[in-house]
């Protein structure tokens, strides 16, 4: 086995306003300066992951904290997301000024668009559930805890 090939399993978090996401056995790999470190594509799996969370709660209104989360992940900017639902760019400084929730209308919207965006194009909110539902079975993406 080369030096660079070793592994080693971590817990990981992620934190999303008031909920932090849990990854067990999370593979790290030395890098060529012999740094441990998680890699892009690792990362982003995860943070597709609690996309996939979020997006299937339909009931919720989403915080502006999720709202940054799925931007950050369908790796698109604020004045994107207005215009996805039709709204102004003030509209959204403005959700983050206020009392940080995305009204509920808006939280549906958004909800029904992103997931064509952070997912596959075939993918749909479905499908990215069934595949939330496989890794929880599988152990690798508890439930979000609320962080105290």
């Amino acid at each position: 086995m080369n030096a660079h090939d070793e592994k080693f399993l971590k817990e990981y978090k992620m934190k999303i306003g008031s909920k932090t996401y849990i990854f067990q056995n999370v593979a790290l790999e030395r890098s060529p300066i012999g740094k441990w470190v998680i890699t892009y594509g690792k990362v982003h799996d995860m943070m597709k992951a609690v996309a996939a969370t979020i997006l299937a709660d339909k009931e919720q209104a989403l915080t502006f904290d999720e709202l940054e989360h799925l931007a950050q992940t369908a790796e698109i900017s604020m004045a994107k997301i207005a215009e996805l639902i039709k709204v102004d760019r003030s509209t959204i400084t403005k959700w983050k000024k206020g009392d940080g929730m995305v009204p509920y209308t808006e939280s549906y919207c958004l909800k029904d668009k992103l997931p064509r965006i952070i997912f596959d194009f075939e993918d749909t909110i479905e499908t990215a559930q069934n595949r939330t539902s496989y890794w929880l079975e599988k152990g690798k993406l508890p439930f979000p805890k609320d962080v105290a």
